[in-house]
């Protein structure tokens, strides 16, 4: 993953959940920012996700099924100004307690949260 050039010049920082769908058949689906706190830091992860090959899917009683999965990125630039991680990460939980458990209307997932740090503007 590399930080977003556009980002790191501007010093966006912040958190991208990507959620991802993943079919009875292993392959991803429905890629997209579930939430964001800047475009300019969706197109990361957006391009490393649709690299994926082909995932194990989920099963239900040994039956394979689809399946959401969410996967928190936080975009931090180190140094002064630096964002607060914690802060990010309970922007995160928060995010994802406030989802209905049957908002997907499948078996939903979430991930460790992914860090990208940017330590200054490649030109």
């Amino acid at each position: 993953m590399k930080y977003p050039t556009r980002a790191q010049l501007t010093k966006t920082e912040g958190l991208v959940m990507m959620q991802v769908t993943i079919d009875e058949a292993g392959k991803l689906k429905e890629v997209k920012a579930a939430y964001s706190d800047s475009p300019l830091l969706e197109t990361e992860p957006m391009r490393v996700l649709k690299q994926m090959t082909t995932w194990e899917p989920a099963k239900s009683k040994g039956v394979p099924v689809a399946s959401t999965y969410l996967f928190p990125f936080m975009f931090d630039m180190t140094g002064e100004g630096g964002s607060d991680k914690e802060s990010l990460k309970a922007k995160c939980i928060n995010f994802t307690q406030s989802i209905p458990a049957s908002a997907p209307g499948q078996p939903l997932f979430v991930s460790e949260e992914v860090t990208v740090t940017g330590y200054g503007v490649v030109k």
